[in-house]
């Protein structure tokens, strides 16, 4: 479940502004592989900053249409 929700909010994220960034960082944090498992943690966290500041955009965006 938790795994699905995370791959959903992975969609959200990247049909929003921030996706170049995001990917970019995700390319600049895993240049090589020892330090994946670090990497991951480290993307994970920045993953749900973004996914915070994504719904917060979203629902200013929202709040402001009505």
């Amino acid at each position: 479940m938790h795994c699905m929700l995370q791959m959903i909010s992975f969609l959200f994220l990247f049909s929003s502004p921030l996706s170049t960034i995001s990917i970019l960082l995700m390319i600049a944090l895993i240049p090589n592989i020892q330090q994946l498992s670090i990497n991951l943690n480290l993307l994970n966290m920045i993953f749900h900053v973004f996914l915070f500041l994504f719904c917060q955009d979203y629902v200013q965006k929202f709040k402001s249409n009505k």
